[in-house]
């Protein structure tokens, strides 16, 4: 059930953002359901990676942070050298950092169950209501809305990270 749920949370926070990319603006269905193929597939390996990583990382807060990190580091890595996005506005970065790091991060959030349940109902109520407007507004507005509302929100994600961040380390100090 962890797995699913696991898979799950880390599609939804993936592929909301490929629907107003894939979909709504290169208005390709096929590149859409090879992108939700190869999340799944990385989102697996992920599931795997994290219960090996657990083992080496004691320090809950530190294997969060170092989780959180390395995996927009690699996203943005991937970014750069297989899909040319090198040269992308600054904010565009950071957008692309969380986004990877929090496809990666937020599941972990949903599933080891180390956080409050207040901390885990704002990230769902926040995800809902974003996540609402950009698909909406990418396709009543136009497809460039729905992309900056989904650029600027997942830039937003950073604070419910770092409020993820710091209650862990306050509810496990040292």
């Amino acid at each position: 059930m962890i797995f699913l749920k696991f898979i799950l949370v880390g599609l939804f926070f993936g592929c909301g953002g490929e629907v107003v990319n894939q979909i709504y603006i290169k208005q390709s269905v096929t590149g859409f359901k090879s992108t939700v193929l190869s999340y799944f597939i990385f989102l697996i390996l992920l599931f795997l990676i994290r219960k090996i990583f657990k083992r080496f990382v004691k320090n809950i807060f530190l294997n969060s942070l170092i989780w959180y990190i390395f995996w927009g580091t690699f996203g943005i890595l991937i970014e750069w050298i297989f899909l040319g996005t090198s040269n992308v506005v600054w904010y565009g970065q950071i957008g692309m950092f969380t986004f990877w790091a929090t496809m990666a991060f937020i599941p972990v959030v949903f599933t080891e169950g180390l956080v409050s349940k207040k901390l885990l109902k704002r990230i769902i109520l926040y995800s809902l209501i974003w996540t609402t407007i950009f698909l909406v507004g990418g396709k009543i507005v136009n497809s460039g809305f729905g992309l900056v509302v989904w650029l600027f929100g997942c830039i937003w994600l950073n604070v419910y990270v770092y409020l993820y961040l710091k209650e862990l380390n306050t509810s496990n100090p040292g």
